[in-house]
């Protein structure tokens, strides 16, 4: 009995040096994985910030900017959209052929 004691006693040492080990290694891939977690999402709001903030700054500085080279341009003046009016006026001083183009374009 004394044999067997040793050989449980061995195994139990050699089992209790893998578990061990195994709790090492468990631990080390457990901080991979969170870390590779949190890399993915400061991943995603790298790319959905800048989205998020040109989606709410984008517009208003757009259409600033348009204004201002319409205005520069003559086309359009900055203190009021195009009316209807305007487009009646433009249409109006069309020469004949200058209608036509127009037509065959707007019907393309």
């Amino acid at each position: 009995m004394d044999i067997r004691q040793k050989k449980i006693e061995a195994l139990l040492k050699e089992n209790i040096k893998l578990t061990k080990a195994l709790q090492k290694q468990t631990k080390r891939i457990s901080r991979r994985i969170t870390l590779l977690t949190l890399g993915g999402y400061l991943r995603w709001l790298v790319v959905l910030v800048p989205l998020i903030i040109g989606v709410i700054y984008l517009p208003s500085y757009l259409t600033d900017k348009a204004a201002e080279i319409f205005h520069l341009d003559g086309i359009v003046p900055t203190s009021s959209p195009i009316q209807i009016d305007q487009v009646k006026g433009i249409l109006d001083k069309l020469t004949p052929e200058q209608g036509e183009q127009l037509q065959k374009i707007l019907e393309r």
